[in-house]
């Protein structure tokens, strides 16, 4: 089963990608946030999470900004509920 995520299909990742590699790793880190935000009933583990996931795919994107970045993280913490997307 080969990986994919909406960021290939949108052609947003270089081409020499792993795509399974960055899909792994951003699941793992993610769920590892969403662990410690429970147990420590704090959302900065989650919010640490999600920057350390666009650390990891951000030198694989094409043309897009680290203010998109953050942007794009900022709503991600919305959709999350977990906050206000400030921090």
């Amino acid at each position: 089963m080969r990986a994919s995520l909406p960021m290939t299909d949108a052609g947003e990742l270089r081409p020499d990608s792993d795509v399974e590699w960055l899909a792994t790793s951003t699941l793992a880190s993610l769920q590892g946030g969403l662990v410690l935000t429970r147990a420590r009933r704090d959302p900065q583990a989650l919010r640490r999470a999600l920057d350390g996931a666009l650390a990891l795919i951000g030198p694989y994107r094409i043309g897009l900004s680290a203010h998109a970045d953050r942007h794009m993280l900022i709503g991600t913490y919305r959709i999350c509920g977990t906050g206000s997307g400030s921090g």
